[in-house]
């Protein structure tokens, strides 16, 4: 019988018990817990499924949905008994800034705080018996959508010290949409005093965290990749959706042999030369570099874009490792 297909449904429980239609991603909780990474970034536009995911990994992880295996059942990461021991078995941190879309900063920040004193609410039971000393609860009070910044900003760093002290073991912390207040305060002018803020929180939730022992972070803002040197003007090659370099309408690029530096035919691996028509105040309109690639085509990449694209597979052998303002004494 054909599965329902639940069109905007971000939760994974929701999904599982239902019956819905699901494709099995569970297989990168079992790459990124054994990646070893401390703090992973995803950054994909919307609708990718980047929320479900969180959702997927909150469940599969946290203490507060021990004994939920049955929802793994006949998934990838269920296939595996070191990870059917883990479910279950770690305090969670889970908040979304996805809807944190103001025109003013003292509104932003008002959002967050009370996102931040939801969390603080979630988990009252730490203010019960000594677990907490005297200034602590104090602090635990404090935390209110009215806070000042020197609290707002350790939040999510002193929660993460509390559930360690509860329950014995270091913290996930997942945030959902972490750059959605970034975009708003960019387009309403904000940006400066945003960062500022943003920076000391995440610094002390991810960075400075002896009780972090993993964090993923989701965004939703576009990152292209680049191949080129920020010194050259004009030669800054931008990565298309298809994964290839292109050359723009004021710059070109060459794969060279290393034998004779005669030109590389298309698929033909050689030694990259950088091209710029824009250079003026010194003699960068050709530079032969030690990175190696091959040109991949011209005017036919399936992104649609035209000119030459190419793609860079390493750097030539016995290169030295040395940057563009290295000087050496005779």
């Amino acid at each position: 019988m054909a599965r329902t297909v639940a069109i905007g449904c971000q939760d994974f429980q929701t999904i599982r018990e239902n019956g819905y239609f699901y494709i099995d991603k569970t297989s990168f909780l079992s790459q990124w817990w054994e990646s070893g990474d401390s703090v992973t970034l995803i950054t994909r536009p919307r609708r990718f499924g980047k929320t479900l995911n969180m959702s997927m990994t909150e469940l599969f992880f946290s203490i507060k949905h021990a004994g939920k295996g049955e929802l793994f059942q006949g998934l990838s990461v269920w296939e595996r008994e070191e990870f059917r021991a883990l479910q279950g078995t770690y305090p969670v941190i889970s908040l979304s800034f996805a809807n944190v879309k103001e025109n003013a900063y003292e509104k932003v920040r008002y959002r967050i705080c009370q996102i931040l004193r939801d969390l603080y609410m979630q988990n009252r039971f730490l203010l019960e018996g000594d677990l907490l000393a005297q200034n602590e609860k104090e602090y635990f009070d404090r935390v209110s959508e009215n806070m000042n910044e020197e609290d707002a900003t350790m939040a999510l760093h002193y929660l993460a010290l509390f559930l360690y002290r509860y329950y014995g073991k270091k913290v996930i912390i997942l945030l959902d949409e972490y750059d959605t207040p970034m975009q708003e305060a960019y387009v309403n002018g904000y940006w400066d005093r945003l960062v500022s803020f943003t920076r000391s929180l995440f610094n002390s939730t991810f960075k400075t965290n002896p009780y972090l022992e993993r964090a993923v972070m989701t965004g939703i803002t576009r990152v292209s990749d680049y191949y080129g040197m920020a010194e050259q003007t004009g030669g800054v090659y931008m990565e298309c959706p298809w994964g290839h370099l292109h050359a723009s309408v004021w710059s070109d690029v060459i794969v060279r042999r290393p034998k004779d530096y005669g030109g590389c035919a298309v698929g033909e691996p050689g030694v990259i030369e950088s091209l710029s028509l824009l250079p003026r105040s010194y003699p960068g309109h050709a530079v032969l570099t030690e990175d190696v690639g091959v040109l991949l085509g011209e005017d036919d990449c399936p992104c649609g874009r035209l000119g030459k694209y190419f793609t860079v597979t390493g750097r030539a052998p016995r290169a030295e490792v040395r940057g563009c303002s290295d000087t050496y004494e005779g």
